[in-house]
């Protein structure tokens, strides 16, 4: 199953962390508001997937379901919480997201070779424009923002962003890849999560057809994307380190 010693210990030090980061609370699921949540442990799976091979990376998709479901059972409050004690909901969408992640980073690596490091940049800029376009709408419709204001601190987050996109990858531009993986990676895995909740636990979702559409919208613009922010800047460095000392990109 592994090729050799350095790619179980990789594999065994990311695992472990991704067990820590699910056992302990308000480590890896961290709570912000009584019905609001975020994770961070996404961002391990995503390091490790992107530095080993696919046994790997479905290591690293069972573990963090697993976590998932080990914290539904011992910390779960909340009706979404407690949605989560289902393997289907837990297990199942962090499984596909770590499967899901892996084809993706073979993809965007062979897409890297295709084009220019400036279509590149030029294709996250976009996407994150688009990104925060739709989160600042989201913000100003709620009632105690101010519209100038929102819009002044998402445009110095963008541009900050951008930046340091750009200084990681500007000396080695091949590790542009590691940024788009991670990005639509972290977006997916946020679709994936919803779509289980919809199939599997639809009580959750007893409103009307546009309360559930505003509710899958703002869960996707604020929790989405503020995950996919934080795991670009961890990710993209880390995985740059790892596969320099590598000596490799797989």
């Amino acid at each position: 199953m592994f090729k050799n010693t350095q790619e179980l210990v990789l594999t065994s030090l990311i695992g472990a962390i991704i067990i820590m980061l699910s056992v302990i609370p308000q480590l890896g699921f961290i709570l912000i508001f009584p019905d609001v949540s975020i994770t961070i442990v996404h961002i391990p799976v995503l390091i490790g997937v992107m530095t080993l091979r696919r046994p790997s990376a479905l290591i690293f998709g069972l573990l963090y379901g697993l976590g998932s479901l080990f914290a539904a059972y011992t910390r779960g409050s909340t009706p979404v919480d407690l949605a989560f004690v289902n393997p289907l909901i837990s297990v199942l969408p962090r499984v596909l997201f770590a499967l899901a992640a892996y084809e993706l980073f073979r993809v965007f690596k062979w897409l890297q070779q295709k084009i220019t490091y400036t279509m590149s940049l030029g294709f996250v800029g976009v996407m994150l424009l688009g990104s925060f376009i739709l989160l600042s709408d989201y913000v100003t419709s709620l009632e105690f923002m101010r519209d100038l204001f929102v819009y002044i601190i998402i445009m110095i987050v963008y541009i900050g962003l951008m930046y340091f996109i750009y200084s990681q990858t500007k000396t080695r531009q091949s590790f542009m890849f590691v940024t788009l993986t991670t990005l639509i990676a972290t977006l997916t895995h946020t679709v994936l999560v919803l779509t289980a909740l919809i199939v599997f636990k639809p009580a959750l979702f007893s409103f009307t057809f546009g309360e559930s559409v505003d509710l899958i919208y703002g869960i996707m613009v604020s929790n989405g994307l503020l995950e996919a922010i934080v795991a670009v800047i961890v990710v993209t460095p880390v995985v740059r380190a790892i596969q320099i000392v590598m000596g490799e990109t797989r």
